[in-house]
């Protein structure tokens, strides 16, 4: 029997934080998703075919500051076992300078079928010195690298979380690299994973809940994960259709 998406994250992350919130959270992220769409990774790993999936991206991609990473591995594995092999290439404090000079490295090399990239909350930062239209060089220049020596690799373009109020204070205009990811997946017709406005969305109407899963203003804590950024990643990922 096929277990939708949303039950399985109940199943797979019971945690009594979670289970008192979990439909507000719900809503936040069937918001920011795509619905009726799902991804390459998706339909090939319903089609009973191994996938290669390549995390491309800063600190909010890594596992010692983003629960994220893991959470989401628990539920694919969960859906299909031993079929989904996760690689975490992301780097604290990188910026796309950074993703560019270590794209072949850390995403070609190792031959993915889908590569989730996102970088456009450390571009914002102004001690790089990295302008929204180097940024978004750098950011299609991967994609043409990873397009040229991978053709069938599905990528997907992410936006994070952001930085509020504290933390936006290095990064004034963080909101113009936010939009300039989503200006380059329309161009491109890549998809994107805009998890930034499911967060802005949840400080809008309450800013009390997100400083209390964001208490640094940057990183959200496993708890933040597992309300927000996961089920909008699993989400945007799997559609509107069962995990299975």
């Amino acid at each position: 029997m096929n277990v939708p998406i949303i039950i399985r994250l109940r199943q797979a992350m019971n945690c009594g934080f979670v289970g008192t919130i979990l439909s507000f959270a719900l809503s936040l992220s069937l918001w920011g998703a795509e619905p009726g769409t799902s991804s390459q990774l998706a339909e090939n790993l319903r089609k009973g075919k191994a996938q290669h999936l390549v995390i491309y991206g800063t600190s909010l991609c890594t596992p010692q500051y983003s629960a994220w990473v893991s959470q989401s591995q628990t539920l694919i594995e969960a859906g299909f076992p031993k079929l989904c092999t996760v690689t975490n290439s992301a780097q604290a404090g990188a910026a796309s300078n950074w993703g560019l000079e270590n794209v072949d490295s850390r995403v070609i090399a190792l031959k993915p079928n889908t590569v989730l990239i996102e970088f456009s909350i450390n571009d914002g930062y102004t001690i790089y010195k990295i302008s929204v239209a180097d940024a978004q060089k750098n950011l299609e220049t991967m994609i043409a690298k990873v397009k040229t020596a991978l053709p069938k690799c599905e990528i997907i373009l992410m936006t994070m979380n952001q930085p509020f109020p504290v933390g936006a204070e290095p990064r004034p205009a963080f909101l113009e690299y936010g939009e300039m990811y989503r200006k380059v997946a329309k161009a491109r017709n890549l998809k994107l994973i805009d998890v930034q406005r499911v967060w802005e969305k949840l400080f809008t109407e309450d800013p009390e809940k997100w400083h209390l899963v964001v208490p640094d203003n940057v990183h959200p804590t496993k708890e933040g994960n597992e309300w927000v950024t996961t089920p909008t990643i699993v989400r945007a990922l799997f559609g509107s259709e069962k995990a299975r």
